[in-house]
């Protein structure tokens, strides 16, 4: 995993890195991603909100999953066993949101504007899990290569909150794409 986040990172900083799309159902991509991370979330309680009836999106199935998995994977790290993770979805006209939400201690402030860099990982000294800091870099340039954004917030009454958008395009963005490579 280490060696795929260094290679992924440094295709995103060479701006090589190309989502292979498709069109997918997000609820889909959320229930195979949280059944393949049942045994690293089994000491805590997982609540899934995604709306009935939402659009496909176009996206690599893989990379969006690899953004999940670590998201998910960093909610299980830094909380307490025994609490709440939540998973949801929300649309709007322009796009899907996808968040990720705990109830651990939070982020700290001074973090919060580089948790997305390269090799950085939060100060803060108790109990810090192990890890290079690559996870949330690596995740926040795939979803900007899915024409989306990421960002991480605090929950008002402890926790934090990760919430990446893929965008619902006019056309068909996946042919423009092959078009696009076929030039």
């Amino acid at each position: 995993r280490l060696v795929s986040n260094l290679l992924d990172l440094s295709r995103i900083e060479a701006g090589a890195l190309r989502p292979d799309k498709d069109w997918h159902d997000i609820a889909g991509l959320i229930d195979d991603v949280l059944g393949r991370l049942r045994p690293v979330t089994a000491e805590h309680r997982v609540v899934v909100g995604v709306p009935d009836a939402l659009p496909p999106v176009a996206l690599d199935y893989l990379k969006i999953g690899d953004v999940l998995v670590n998201l998910i994977e960093n909610a299980v790290k830094y909380t307490p066993k025994g609490t709440e993770i939540h998973v949801s979805v929300r649309q709007t006209a322009e796009e899907l949101r996808v968040e990720v939400a705990d109830r651990g201690a939070g982020i700290p402030p001074e973090d919060l504007p580089r948790l997305f860099d390269p090799f950085y990982r939060v100060r803060k000294a108790e109990a810090r899990p192990k890890g290079m800091g690559l996870g949330l870099a690596v995740a926040k340039g795939l979803v900007q290569a899915h024409g989306g954004r990421i960002w991480a917030e605090n929950c008002e009454g402890g926790g934090a909150r990760f919430v990446f958008s893929l965008p619902l395009a006019a056309g068909d963005p996946i042919e423009a794409e092959r078009q696009e490579r076929d030039e």
